[in-house]
């Protein structure tokens, strides 16, 4: 296994960032929450924050009351060097974890779809498997909220730019469901012999 880098933002989204209808629709960061811990379920996303007992569901997990859940989207993994490209781009709003993925980790260089090919793997509690890899598709209210939110123009070069995993990565776990997952946590291409 090789390591890809470690955990340093973990996120859920309480409701679906984007709002509104077409073709007015905008995305709203302000409905991502940041948490200290998450727990991997074969239904998606569940967020804790420390001191407070109740759990916080994440909208692509099958059980949110508006699940955006489609089967193959209920864990998203992003990257910090990812980040850094985007703030290049289109300007310092672009921080770490606004595109809303539950787990940042701290890689600086680009990371490829090809290189989850071979599944994933977090060392948290214990270890938790991740498969079913694929790049997360940039959409309009997105890239015009990288563009600066009220962008009435056109958004096709964001939206070509923000492909192939730039916008993150969709992962379903494959083993180790229920497993709690912490910033610093280590996240490693391929899975356990």
């Amino acid at each position: 296994m090789e390591e890809l880098g470690r955990i340093i933002r973990l996120s859920v989204q309480v409701a679906p960032l984007k709002r509104g209808e077409k073709p007015a629709r905008w995305y709203d960061a302000d409905r991502i929450r940041r948490v200290d811990a998450v727990t991997i379920t074969g239904d998606g996303v569940i967020g804790h924050l420390d001191g407070h007992p109740d759990p916080i569901v994440d909208v692509h997990n099958r059980t949110h009351p508006q699940s955006r859940h489609r089967g193959d989207n209920g864990i998203s993994l992003g990257v910090h060097g990812h980040y850094e490209l985007m703030r290049r781009w289109f300007g310092q709003h672009v921080t770490d974890g606004v595109a809303g993925e539950n787990l940042v980790i701290d890689r600086e260089d680009r990371l490829w779809l090809d290189a989850l090919r071979d599944g994933v793997t977090a060392l948290g509690e214990a270890p938790v498997v991740f498969g079913g890899a694929r790049d997360i598709e940039p959409c309009v209210e997105f890239s015009r909220f990288v563009l600066g939110g009220d962008h009435e123009g056109s958004v096709r070069e964001p939206l070509q730019q923000l492909r192939r995993g730039l916008r993150g990565f969709n992962l379903g776990v494959t083993a180790g469901a229920g497993t709690v997952l912490r910033v610093g946590d280590r996240v490693f291409a391929g899975t356990p012999d």
